[in-house]
């Protein structure tokens, strides 16, 4: 009964709100009756019709209710007659939260859009674990045997993104070779015609391949005929048969063209052999979802004991300690950003930006408190409480806050985009930045708490005595004054260090520098063929006028491209491959030890950075250094390039010889004499 009675009671509040209106009607002319009805004379003794209504009101309706409803009303009337003061407040919390929505924008597209598959907490990425780092990549060959043999996982899938291919002569665009199940297991569905399934990975099956949305968009203008239309990579014909969706760009994170079974790769690249015998290009990465009930350590296991098998097979496609072992692919692909250092700087500036901007809000909600000192000693002196009266403040103050929130999701949204096409973000990535659930939320809270945080003390201090509001506001104007000194000082030392970047010295002439693309990849060309041509080039190239001297590289300095290596207890070593003429075209100075010599393979040579961070007080050539995928001796130390450093102060380098499998990748870099030179052929 009680449950019931208090059901009734609920409804009996929630109908007298619904009907507010009607219901004061129908009282007044209820407690007009009872009035008219009482003896003549005796009409005092009905009491005070107002005490009566208030008492009628708390039995019908929530008192809480009513009031903020009233406070509400009287916010709305308030700010609208203060125009300046709302619009300036509206300003403010527009660019302190704004910039924060814009921040939190870019990291939701990079971190949270980045994968759109099914079960993406269950997707783990493997990689090689040994006392020289951590390796993600693996060779065909045992992916090609971790899927035959391993029983602890409801499918393993695989993505190699290290080849780039020419599409219809264009300039090469980076290509993904994935296993046949790849698209199938991570639940992705196509934009238009189909994805890559098992039927394209079978003997005789016609080269296939699907276009990633972007591309599909800026190179082909978004044509749906494309799906069907046979075109030409890396000179073969190869049949488009669907687009991938927007919102997916593979499990690695990089913008990619196009996708391809890896089963064609022996056809369609150069020097490729069947994947079940390839164990010379560790480039593939795994990934792979655990049957239900397995544990991540008991698959780890697994092909830890795979691999230990495969190494007394291939011993050279695998360090002696080498253990597999997994990590959530979320995991994977925001650990560099958070752990950058650049990216939790800009996080506190912009979150210093907030403060700043509160502490002003503060300030003019304490100073429009002063402007209605009048106002507030009436109410106090009519009756109303201290307490009333900041609700009341506080009511206004949170309908600012929401006003504020719908401004800062605006402006938000709008300097996302802007910034990411100031900064030249791929469209996949501005693609990403759209409205969400999460933005509103960030900008709701965000808004209510500076508004509660610098709101709450100003309604208090305006309700006291002056003087405490004196300090209030002193209190606010310092707290002002201290984050702008500090965002000027960090602005500061970030513009100090980019002047420094803009004033590193390289130690090799770059201005001096063409860099030839021979673009061998396009011909399918064998290694030892196009090691030929390579030479052929190189030596015609030298003779050209006002050219004194030439040599190869599969990273030309300052291209853009990377490739990076990690050792304990090392900064990163970023690796290139280069012909033995490099150093001395480039003008890096050999001053240790000699360069490659002719038909060598297991050398290296490394900076003097990497010298002292390996071996310090010793001498580096001699030693023999487990890199690169093989016992390398060191032959030379070379003195630093200086071209990674505006990247990664700490940087060191390592160079190798151009292995067979990396020529058709290498670039011809050319050093000239004076301006560059006009040729005629």
């Amino acid at each position: 009964m009680d449950t019931i009675r208090q059901i009734r009671k609920t409804l009996r509040r929630i109908s007298f709100l619904l009907r507010r209106g009607r219901m004061e009607r129908e009282l007044a002319e209820e407690m007009e009756t009872h009035r008219a009805m009482m003896p003549p004379g005796n009409g005092s003794e009905f009491g005070s019709a107002v005490r009566l209504r208030e008492e009628s009101r708390d039995a019908w309706s929530w008192t809480w209710v009513e009031q903020f409803l009233q406070d509400l009303a009287y916010g709305v009337r308030a700010l609208r007659h203060a125009p300046a003061f709302t619009l300036g407040a509206l300003a403010i919390l527009a660019l302190g939260v704004g910039v924060n929505l814009a921040e939190f924008q870019i990291f939701d597209a990079m971190l949270f859009h980045r994968l759109n598959i099914r079960d993406v907490d269950s997707c783990v990425e493997f990689a090689r674990i040994s006392r020289q780092g951590r390796s993600p990549g693996f060779p065909s060959g045992a992916v090609e045997v971790y899927a035959a043999q391993s029983t602890s996982f409801a499918w393993l899938i695989s993505e190699d993104t290290s080849f780039e291919m020419a599409i219809e002569g264009d300039p090469p665009q980076r290509t993904a070779l994935v296993s046949p199940n790849y698209f199938g297991s991570l639940g992705v569905l196509p934009a238009w015609g189909r994805l890559l399934d098992s039927r394209d990975a079978q003997p005789g099956a016609p080269a296939v391949a699907v276009m990633a949305y972007p591309y599909w968009q800026t190179r082909w203008g978004a044509d749906p005929h494309v799906v069907g239309r046979i075109v030409r990579i890396n000179d073969k014909p190869v049949q488009i048969v669907g687009v991938l969706p927007y919102t997916f760009d593979g499990l690695w994170g990089r913008r990619t063209a196009l996708w391809l079974p890896a089963a064609i790769r022996p056809s369609i690249v150069a020097g490729g052999v069947p994947l079940s015998q390839d164990f010379s290009r560790p480039s593939e990465l795994l990934f792979g979802r655990l049957k239900p009930g397995v544990p991540r350590t008991a698959g780890e296991a697994e092909l830890t004991s795979i691999t230990r098998q495969l190494m007394r097979i291939q011993p050279r496609a695998f360090r002696e300690d080498d253990r597999i072992q997994g990590e959530p692919v979320q995991a994977t692909l925001t650990r560099g950003l958070t752990r950058s250092p650049a990216a939790f700087v800009f996080i506190a500036m912009v979150l210093l930006v907030l403060v700043s901007a509160s502490a002003n809000l503060g300030n003019m909600l304490l100073a429009r408190g002063l402007a209605r000192q009048r106002e507030i000693a009436i109410r106090l002196a009519i009756g109303a409480s201290r307490g009333r009266i900041v609700r009341q403040l506080m009511t206004e103050n949170f309908l600012l806050a929401t006003l504020g929130a719908a401004a800062s999701v605006a402006f938000g949204a709008i300097a996302a985009r802007l910034l990411m096409i100031w900064m030249g973000a791929p469209p996949d990535l501005r693609m990403r930045i759209v409205w969400s659930w999460r933005i509103v939320v960030a900008g709701l809270f965000l808004t209510f708490l500076a508004v509660l945080f610098f709101g709450l003390p100003s309604a208090f201090q305006t309700v006291k005595p002056e003087r405490r509001k004196i300090r209030l506001r002193q209190s606010l104007v310092a707290i002002q004054v201290a984050v702008s000194c500090l965002l000027l000082i960090v602005s500061g030392i970030l513009a100090q260090h980019g002047i420094k970047s803009a004033a590193l010295e390289m130690a090799f002439d770059y201005r001096h520098m063409i860099v030839v693309d021979p673009r061998l990849y396009t011909g399918n060309l064998p290694a030892a063929i196009a090691r030929q041509k390579l030479d052929a080039l190189s030596t015609r190239m030298s003779g050209l006028p006002g050219v004194d001297g030439v040599t190869a590289s599969v990273i030309p300095p300052l291209s853009g491209r990377v490739a990076m290596d990690s050792l304990p207890g090392l900064p990163h070593i970023y690796r290139n491959a280069v012909a033995a003429s490099y150093f001395a075209t480039m003008g890096l100075r050999i001053v240790r030890g000699r360069t490659f010599l002719p038909e060598e393979r297991d050398a290296v040579i490394v900076s003097e950075s990497a010298a002292r961070a390996a071996w310090p007080n010793q001498d580096a050539p001699g030693k023999i250094w487990n890199y690169a995928g093989a016992k390398r001796t060191v032959v030379g130390v070379v003195k630093d390039s200086g071209a990674n450093l505006l990247a990664d102060p700490e940087s060191i380098e390592a160079y190798i010889p151009i292995a067979d499998a990396e020529v058709q990748s290498s670039a011809l870099i050319l050093h000239t004499r004076g301006d560059r030179p006009c040729w005629s052929e």
